[in-house]
């Protein structure tokens, strides 16, 4: 029930500017493409920053640019690749080698040499950040990056980094969306994939290793705004190109493919505006409802209407869906009291499978505006080849309705 009530909360939250956060885990590889990734950051007005230490390189440069930016409010460092261990493909660079089993055995035995070995790594990262983190940044420290770690041998590890860590918030990131309440000493829990779960607001949310539901950045910046930190990534931000197949050492990626980096601004630009209740629908806005068959609620069941900024990374104004039942509308508008508001296009080729009807796919229609620009109280008219409309009442096209 607690779960439940806090993802209601989350849901009717708006993104506050100072818990944006932006995951390039690989910012300090030696390739990381650092210009493209702050071009699509313009307009981003605060952020912080998450990195994975080491793994990708041990070029700061980039890194010493972020922290020095006014707009970075904040940064976290995840200090161990706990996800390497998990398939025990960690390169002889890592802090940490070998598999999952051999480190859990030396925790559990409270190894002197592997707690001298990640004491070394600290004390490295810890005088880097403490020479560029400004006084008015928040700092959150996650000793392992998603780590398979029992709670109590965790602790251990957590414990050996901490007094190089002084006045950094501790974070506990174990592999999964449910990491439940932060394990002491840390104060605050990190959850990731498309729908992390938590137990209360000292959560950290990143979808890392997938992307959220239909590519929704904003969508998910929104969700989970009570958190600490919500995160925005791509594979782009692990220098992991789209055509790549199979697992290829992090320091051997060359970081060419960016077009992720344009979505995660989109959403982060849209995050950050205010959602408004949009004003009461009045006499003037049925004038959009006029002459439809049937009108429908722009928020409905599985397999009903979508609007939502689409995930394609190069185009990024509006994609609208709705009910395969209706097949493909002949012509698709939008309207505010009666007056059409941009236009709207069928995209050929491109479909979207509908589970609820047999994997059917539905046409997708897209439009030449972006989200936010939408004015409140519209409706989505979609006519028929035999000539009926049908219409769709939208009080806040401004964010996902579905």
């Amino acid at each position: 029930m607690l779960v439940r009530l806090l993802l209601l909360t989350l849901l009717a939250a708006t993104a506050h500017a100072e818990n944006l956060c932006r995951a390039p885990y690989a910012l300090m590889h030696k390739d990381f493409k650092y210009s493209k990734y702050k071009a699509e950051l313009e307009g981003v007005n605060k952020y912080s920053v998450a990195v994975l230490w080491n793994t990708f390189g041990n070029n700061t440069e980039n890194l010493a640019k972020e922290l020095a930016d006014p707009r970075v409010t904040g940064v976290q460092v995840h200090l161990i690749n706990g996800s390497c261990l998990k398939s025990n493909r960690c390169g002889n660079y890592e802090i940490v080698q070998g598999s999952h089993e051999q480190f859990q055995k030396k925790v559990r035995k409270k190894n002197e040499a592997l707690k001298v070995q990640i004491q070394i790594a600290a004390a490295k990262a810890s005088a880097f950040f403490n020479a560029h983190v400004r006084p008015d940044q928040k700092k959150f420290i996650s000793p392992i990056l998603e780590t398979k770690l029992r709670r109590e041998d965790w602790q251990v590890v957590a414990e050996w980094i901490a007094p190089y860590f002084q006045g950094w918030t501790l974070v506990w990131n174990p592999e999964g969306a449910k990491p439940g309440l932060p394990q002491s000493p840390a104060t605050v829990s990190e959850g990731h994939g498309p729908t992390p779960q938590f137990v209360d607001n000292r959560c950290i949310a990143n979808p890392d290793g997938s992307t959220p539901p239909d590519g929704d950045f904003a969508g998910f910046l929104r969700k989970y705004a009570a958190c600490e930190l919500a995160c925005a990534w791509d594979q782009n931000d692990n220098c992991i190109n789209r055509t790549q197949v199979g697992f290829l050492d992090p320091r051997q990626r060359n970081c060419k493919d960016t077009s992720g980096f344009k979505s995660i601004g989109v959403g982060m630009r849209q995050a950050q505006v205010p959602v408004e209740a949009p004003p009461d629908w009045d006499l003037d806005d049925d004038k959009s409802l006029a002459g439809c068959s049937k009108v429908y609620s722009s928020n409905d069941n599985a397999g009903g209407f979508i609007w939502k900024t689409s995930h394609v990374a190069e185009y990024n104004n509006v994609a609208v869906l709705f009910p395969a039942k209706f097949g493909k509308f002949k012509n698709v508008q939008v309207q505010k009291r009666g007056l059409k508001v941009g236009r709207v296009q069928y995209a050929p080729g491109i479909g979207f499978p509908d589970q609820a009807a047999g994997n059917k796919l539905r046409p997708i229609f897209r439009t030449d505006k972006a989200i936010e620009k939408y004015p409140y109280n519209v409706a989505v008219r979609g006519r028929t080849v035999e000539g009926k409309t049908f219409c769709w009442k939208m009080s806040n096209p401004k964010i996902r309705n579905d």
